[in-house]
């Protein structure tokens, strides 16, 4: 009992430190929130797009031009193909055109042009408002995907602008993929719409063995997997979150590090009430939780405001962020929360650590002849 009273005042006597040096506590909270910010914001943006990216169609393939993202933008196949298609035994092949429309990267908007009586084939959206496009509809008509929806605070019965012009919203869709910030468009609106003629982005055929993944055809043709465009334009284009990424871990050494001289910077002050403690009675342990109550006091104070930080952000700023036509809102998982508390961990042990150990090495004869 004894022991631990004397643990709690200590405890005291190192928040009673932090409390006296305020400009300096302050400062290194900001440090670790921003750490915790920054760490945040990458990680979930990172987690969220991979997920967005993961399709449920394997066994679909894509014939594209070479070298193109074919179902987000960049291919462009000539009616032709489709014949050739069905000339090499696939009855049906679905055509589909993709492209990304809007006047910056924030407005960026993907579209998707579908062939109304075959659409359906090729994906199954989850209506969650309104009605699916159908067969005989009349032009300027749009289903649109559920972020999208969100992001643009559309409903069914709303109006969409695409290059210029203004598309009827019939319905809303849900996949759990990253079509869900698409828009659909007939096949024919959007060749109108991109003046494409009667050329299409994609022919999408079953996975029978006729056409391998892989394989390339005549004409700079590529027979790929449905999704590999959507995971490969993630990683090209959203490649700066990996720099992001590598800033907040430098960010989070470097908070280690500071925190190290920091809480040195206090234990050396108080070596000779530290050494008075010793010659009472208290072990060399003594300065590692002088020094544990105060790095804990600081780290959880910076994941507190860290945490907050992200919050206020994603409401403000993260909640309608748009790149290249992704929009992001998914929570931070149960995972992330595991990872950061290891990262509290690991900041508050590496702090401590090293004053710890140069301090308990000192002789009790020098802490108490020490200037105070």
């Amino acid at each position: 009992m004894k022991s631990l009273l004397a643990a709690l005042a200590l405890l005291r006597v190192s928040l009673q430190d932090l409390a006296a040096r305020w400009k300096l506590t302050l400062a290194m909270t900001l440090v670790v929130a921003l750490s915790i910010l920054i760490y945040l914001v990458v990680t979930v943006s990172q987690n969220e797009i991979g997920s967005l990216m993961t399709r449920v169609r394997p066994d679909t393939l894509v014939v594209q031009q070479n070298r193109a993202f074919g179902e987000i933008y960049g291919s462009r196949l000539s009616p032709e193909i489709g014949n050739q298609l069905k000339g090499l035994g696939i009855p049906s092949p679905i055509p589909a055109i993709h492209e990304i429309v809007g006047a910056s990267i924030g407005e960026a908007i993907l579209l998707r042009g579908v062939d109304l009586p075959t659409y359906l084939n090729s994906e199954r959206p989850w209506i969650v408002a309104g009605r699916a496009l159908q067969p005989g509809d009349p032009p300027r008509l749009a289903l649109i995907g559920a972020r999208l929806a969100g992001l643009k605070r559309l409903s069914p019965g709303g109006s969409i602008s695409l290059r210029g012009r203004d598309f009827q919203v019939v319905g809303i869709f849900r996949l759990d993929t990253y079509l869900d910030n698409e828009a659909w468009i007939s096949l024919q609106d959007a060749q109108a719409l991109l003046n494409l003629g009667k050329d299409v982005s994609t022919y999408e055929i079953p996975d029978n063995g006729v056409l391998q993944e892989g394989q390339t055809l005549p004409g700079g043709l590529v027979v790929a997997r449905k999704g590999e465009s959507g995971k490969n334009f993630a990683r090209q284009t959203l490649a700066i979150f990996t720099y992001l990424g590598l800033a907040a871990r430098v960010m989070a050494l470097a908070a280690a590090f500071t925190l190290t001289n920091v809480l040195w910077r206090l234990a050396y002050l108080r070596r000779r009430s530290l050494g008075i403690l010793r010659s009472l009675g208290f072990g060399r342990s003594t300065v590692g939780l002088y020094l544990l109550g105060q790095a804990f006091s600081i780290v959880v104070s910076g994941f507190v405001a860290g945490i907050l930080g992200f919050t206020i952000l994603r409401i403000l700023a993260l909640s309608t962020l748009n790149v290249f036509g992704l929009s992001l809102s998914a929570p931070p998982g149960p995972s992330l929360a595991g990872s950061l508390a290891a990262w509290i961990a690991l900041v508050a042990v590496v702090g401590v650590a090293l004053p710890a150990f140069l301090i308990s090495r000192s002789s009790l004869a020098g802490l108490l002849l020490s200037e105070p």
